[in-house]
C-alpha cells in the first residue's frame, strides 16, 4: 500500500457532463494544488480548509475555470489532506487536469484507494467501506436505504456491543482462572446477550438478500399464452418480441423494474411444451432452470381457450405461484373460470396487451414476496460476507454456552467469535480479504 504517496484520479464517470471532479489525497495534495491552481482572489496565498475557492487551473496545454475545495487532515474522507477540483465535465479537460497532477508528483490512484485509505486511517470500518460501493451499485430505494444504515456505522455500533459482551465474559474467566479460590462468576448472561443480538441481525438476512439482489419473478406458460406481452406490460416497455406465432420466445430474457422501492428481476421464458425443435427444446430446459431460482412464478393461462392437461401440468413445476389469467378483455372460457376457482394460489385477471390490471398484479407480486417490507432506517444484513461471519460467531458462542464450565475452551470459543466479528469490521480481516473488497471499487472512490 502506497500510504505515503499522494494519489489522484477522476472521480466522475467517463464521458462529457456539466461538471467533473478530479480528486487528490495525500501529504502533497495541497502543494500540488497550489502549483496548478490560482485563486481569483490574488491575495490568497493558500487554500482555506473546508472552503470552496474559485479560480483558474492551468495545465501545459490549456486552462479552465474551476472550484477547488480543500479538506485538511484528519478532517477529510480519507483522513489525509484532500483536494477536489470541480471543473467543466469534458473528458479531455478532466484527463488533462489529471495528467497535470501526475506531472506534479501525484500517483495514479488504484481502484477504491481513496476509500481504502479512509479505512486504514480509521475514518471508516470495513463494513462501512463495503456500503460505499454497494450504494454506488444500488438499483432500488430499499438497497440505498439499507446500505446507508451501514455507512452511518449502525452495524459497527451493534457489533461493538456484541464484542463488549464477549470481552466482559472473557474478563470474568480470566479472574476465575487467576483466583480459583473465589466463587466463579456466571458467564452465561453475557454470552446469551451476545447470542440474542446476533440472532436478531441474522433474522434480517433473508430480507437483506432480496433487498440487495431483488425479487426473482419468473413468467411461465404454454406458447401463445401472452407471456412476452405480460413481460412488456410489467416493464412498461416493448422489450420482448411479441407475435401471434407460437414459439416466438426461444430463450430466457431478464429485465428489472422497481415497485414500492424494491427491485424485481422479471424473466420471460420459452413456452413450456413438448417439441422436436432443437432450439426450442433448449429454451424449454432453460425456462425450467430459471424456475429453480425464482422467488415466485407467474403461471400465465390464456383465458380464451379450453383448459388442457398441459396447463394443469404447469403447476407441478412450482410451489409458489400466482396464476395470471390473460386476455380477459376477450370472452373467458368456462373451463378456465372453474379451474382457477379451485386453485389454492392467488389469481389475477389481466389483459397484458391492453395494460389492464397490471398495477394490481405488481401489487400482488409485492404482497406475496415481501413479507416484511424494510423500513428506511432499519438495519438489514445485505452482505453475504457479513452473514457468514456472524454465523461463525454464533456457532462459537453456542459452543461456549454448552461448555460453560470448561473455562479454557470457553475462552477459545470467545476468541473465535471475536475474530469472526472482526472480519466484518476489519479489526481482524486479512490483507487478502481487504484487497478483494477494494478491488470491486471504481477509480476515484
Amino acid at each position: 500500500m502506497r500510504i505515503d504517496s499522494t494519489i489522484a484520479a477522476i472521480a466522475t464517470p467517463f464521458g462529457n457532463s456539466g461538471i467533473g471532479i478530479v480528486r487528490l489525497s495525500g501529504k502533497r495534495a495541497l502543494n500540488i494544488a497550489l502549483n496548478i491552481f490560482t485563486p481569483i482572489n490574488k491575495e490568497l496565498k493558500t487554500l482555506e480548509p473546508r472552503y470552496a475557492t474559485f479560480g483558474t487551473l492551468t495545465t501545459k496545454s490549456f486552462s479552465d475555470q474551476v472550484v477547488c475545495t480543500y479538506f485538511k487532515a484528519p478532517n477529510s474522507f480519507t483522513g489525509e489532506d484532500l483536494i477536489e477540483f470541480s471543473c467543466h465535465g469534458g473528458w479531455h479537460i478532466l484527463n488533462g487536469i489529471l495528467k497535470e497532477t501526475l506531472n506534479n508528483g501525484a500517483a495514479y490512484a488504484q481502484n477504491g484507494e481513496f476509500t481504502k485509505r479512509a479505512f486504514l486511517n480509521g475514518k471508516l470500518s470495513l463494513d462501512q467501506c463495503e456500503s460505499v460501493i454497494e450504494m454506488i451499485h444500488a438499483e432500488s430505494d430499499a438497497a440505498i436505504s439499507a446500505n446507508f444504515q451501514l455507512l452511518t456505522g449502525k452495524l459497527k455500533k451493534q457489533l461493538d456491543q456484541i464484542q463488549d459482551f464477549l470481552i466482559d465474559t472473557k474478563a470474568k474467566i480470566e479472574v476465575t482462572l487467576d483466583y480459583p479460590e473465589h466463587e466463579p462468576q456466571s458467564i452465561s448472561g453475557s454470552l446469551t446477550n451476545a447470542l440474542n443480538q446476533i440472532d436478531a441481525l441474522l433474522a434480517t438476512a433473508t430480507t437483506g438478500q432480496i433487498v440487495a439482489g431483488g425479487v426473482n419473478v419468473c413468467i411461465m406458460g404454454l406458447p401463445n399464452a401472452g407471456k412476452s406481452s405480460l413481460f412488456n406490460a410489467l416493464l412498461s416497455t416493448d422489450r420482448a418480441i411479441v407475435t401471434n406465432i407460437a414459439g416466438t420466445t426461444r430463450d430466457t430474457l431478464t429485465e428489472s423494474y422497481n415497485f414500492k422501492g424494491m427491485k424485481f428481476n422479471l424473466t420471460d421464458t420459452a413456452g413450456l411444451t413438448d417439441t422436436t425443435d432443437t432450439v426450442e427444446k433448449i429454451g424449454v430446459e432453460r425456462a425450467k432452470e430459471k424456475l429453480k431460482t425464482a422467488h415466485i412464478t407467474l403461471v400465465v393461462l390464456d383465458a380464451t381457450t379450453p383448459l388442457n392437461a398441459q396447463e394443469e401440468g404447469l403447476y407441478k413445476l412450482t410451489n409458489n405461484y400466482i396464476t395470471v389469467l390473460n386476455k380477459t378483455d376477450l370472452k373467458t372460457h368456462p373451463t378456465k373460470i372453474s379451474f382457477v376457482g379451485k386453485l389454492s394460489g392467488s389469481c389475477q385477471e389481466v389483459s397484458a396487451l391492453n395494460n389492464v390490471n397490471i398495477d394490481e398484479l405488481k401489487q400482488l407480486i409485492y404482497k406475496k414476496t415481501i413479507a416484511n417490507p424494510p423500513l428506511p432506517d432499519q438495519l438489514i444484513l445485505t452482505n453475504t460476507r457479513h452473514v457468514e461471519a456472524l454465523q461463525i460467531a454464533k456457532a462459537s458462542i453456542k459452543n461456549a454456552l454448552s461448555n460453560s464450565q470448561v473455562y479454557d475452551c470457553v475462552s477459545i470459543d470467545i476468541d473465535d467469535a471475536l475474530n469472526a466479528i472482526g472480519q466484518i469490521t476489519g479489526t481482524y480481516a486479512s490483507e487478502d480479504v481487504i484487497d478483494r473488497i477494494f478491488s470491486k471499487f471504481c477509480l476515484g472512490k
